[in-house]
């Protein structure tokens, strides 16, 4: 094996040219399998993570039942120590909890349906960054009845700050969900439907005004990265009580845009596929040269001696060695360039930036450094140098010394 090893090395080096043209075919194709992975994932993660801090949360937590018919009825009580727990797992970023429901609220002569939803200010401030989307006013304080109420809300009812809407609605075990709040701040939720559907108002207040005092409908969380969602959602459904808790990812709550972006991915499979056979055509061409190239030569070791298992493990462990070699740069390639787009990601134009800015959303052209990219492509790209390396064999077994000689 040793002097098969020295040989192959030698042959590598005697042919440079030839070594590199193979050499290079498959670094490109590394590379752009990899870039090409790499920013579509890094983009599809940037929208998702985007939305989910708006205002879903990557997970929610509700009592068992509530996202059927999210009832006033079905909450959960104020479990400090249950808080405490889920802050403690590893992955969790930040939580906080909600009170949701419905109302309608009036104005001057207009009345529409809307979600009132109680925060903790400083909570929700962290988990979105919400009280930057100010457009007029001033954020919640906690302990008052103040309320924040989306664009289209205001347009719709001519609302100001400092105005007074009137709420009403079923409370908690069927008590009457009666009051009053006054428009503090005037806010851009970045979605239109959250602008004209949602109220934010102070955990507190909220829970006197539905009567549930200590209560709340939902835990958000948000993880360190969003493929932790997971491990996570996983850690809950194993630390909670399946009779009262219910866990909910993002996937469960967003299916649409899941949909889509499967759809996206099912794309790039088939570009990546027509790109394996390419990279694929294009080493087994490179293959045949170096055998056409290099017949005499396997004529004359056959001659000498050689058997033909000896000659297939030393051309073996040449294309391997190609491979091997145009894996690590074409990953060194792309390495740089994506760390460079992780950090400094393209921003599209304007006409998409406004259409993405109704969602709070900047469109941006994002890589992931998710090492799994890395390995994936890898993996794939040398167990296809890997089948081909085989070929020779067939055309080494059927090689006639003496006839190719002659030739």
């Amino acid at each position: 094996m040793g002097l098969l090893l020295k040989m192959a090395g030698r042959n590598l080096l005697r042919n440079r040219r030839r070594t590199l043209i193979a050499t290079a075919s498959i670094m490109f194709a590394a590379f752009f399998a990899i870039t090409m992975t790499s920013i579509q994932k890094g983009t599809w993660q940037h929208t998702i993570e985007s939305m989910l801090h708006n205002y879903t949360g990557y997970i929610q937590i509700h009592a068992l039942g509530y996202s059927e018919n999210q009832s006033i009825d079905l909450l959960l009580e104020n479990n400090i120590e249950l808080i405490k727990r889920i802050d403690q797992i590893p992955q969790v970023d930040k939580s906080m909890t909600r009170l949701e429901n419905f109302a309608l609220i009036s104005a001057k002569d207009r009345t529409k349906g809307v979600m009132i939803v109680g925060v903790e200010p400083q909570a929700a401030n962290e988990f979105s960054g919400i009280e930057a989307q100010l457009i007029e006013g001033r954020y919640l304080q906690s302990q008052s009845n103040d309320v924040i109420i989306g664009k289209n809300i205001a347009s719709n009812f001519q609302l100001n700050v400092n105005d007074t809407i009137l709420g009403i609605s079923q409370g908690y075990h069927g008590n009457n969900a009666v009051g009053k709040f006054i428009v503090c701040g005037i806010l851009d939720f970045g979605n239109p439907d959250f602008n004209s559907q949602i109220i934010l108002t102070p955990l507190s207040h909220a829970q006197s005004f539905y009567a549930a005092d200590n209560l709340y409908s939902t835990i958000v969380l948000s993880t360190k990265s969003i493929d932790d969602v997971p491990q996570v959602a996983n850690a809950l459904s194993q630390t909670l009580d399946s009779t009262m808790y219910e866990v909910r990812t993002y996937k469960e709550m967003i299916p649409s845009l899941i949909e889509v972006q499967l759809l996206d991915k099912a794309s790039s499979r088939i570009i990546l596929a027509i790109l394996y056979i390419l990279i694929g055509f294009g080493i087994l061409g490179t293959v045949l040269m170096m055998l056409h190239e290099r017949n005499f030569e396997f004529c004359v070791l056959k001659a000498i001696g050689m058997k033909s298992y000896q000659l297939f493990w030393m051309i073996f462990i040449e294309i391997l060695s190609i491979g091997f070699i145009g894996l690590i740069c074409g990953s060194l390639l792309a390495f740089p360039i994506l760390i460079y787009l992780y950090n400094f990601p393209i921003e599209l134009g304007e006409k998409i930036t406004e259409a993405y800015a109704r969602f709070n959303i900047v469109p941006l052209i994002k890589a992931s450094i998710d090492q799994t990219i890395f390995f994936e492509q890898s993996i794939i790209i040398f167990i296809m140098v890997l089948f081909i390396s085989f070929y020779p064999y067939i055309k080494i077994t059927q090689l006639d010394p003496v006839k190719g000689m002659r030739q």
